[in-house]
């Protein structure tokens, strides 16, 4: 993969990874790219810094929904809400009642969506 500079074009970061890019969750304070391994079916997650550099990478395990809120990355894995920091460390993990296949993070509260449930978790 490699991440171009919007107004020249110019490659600002290469790095090999045989997938492609799910998603791009970020922030004022945090941009984090999700990368899918179609193969293992398995997904990773990358930091840049404001000059496009790789700062941190985190495999992610049968994640089902994730999210940036902040300077926090938060990933879904079942019943279980992990929380890593801008340098993708884990800093809290919540054990959640039920399996949920989506969320959504607003005001410092997860809302996570499950069948026919609903659940907000307060951070």
């Amino acid at each position: 993969h490699a991440v171009l500079d919007p107004l020249t074009g110019e490659i600002k970061a290469e790095g090999a990874f045989s997938g492609y890019i799910e998603d791009i969750p970020r922030t004022d304070k945090l941009r984090v790219l999700v990368f899918n391994d179609s193969g293992s079916n398995a997904f990773a997650a990358a930091t840049y810094n404001e000059a496009l550099e790789a700062q941190s990478a985190l495999g992610i395990d049968s994640a089902t929904a994730y999210a940036v809120s902040g300077d926090a990355f938060y990933v879904l894995s079942g019943n279980v809400l992990r929380a890593y920091s801008a340098t993708l460390e884990l800093t809290k993990e919540y054990e959640l009642d039920d399996v949920y296949s989506d969320m959504t993070v607003r005001n410092g509260n997860v809302y996570l969506l499950g069948y026919n449930t609903v659940q907000k978790l307060v951070l």
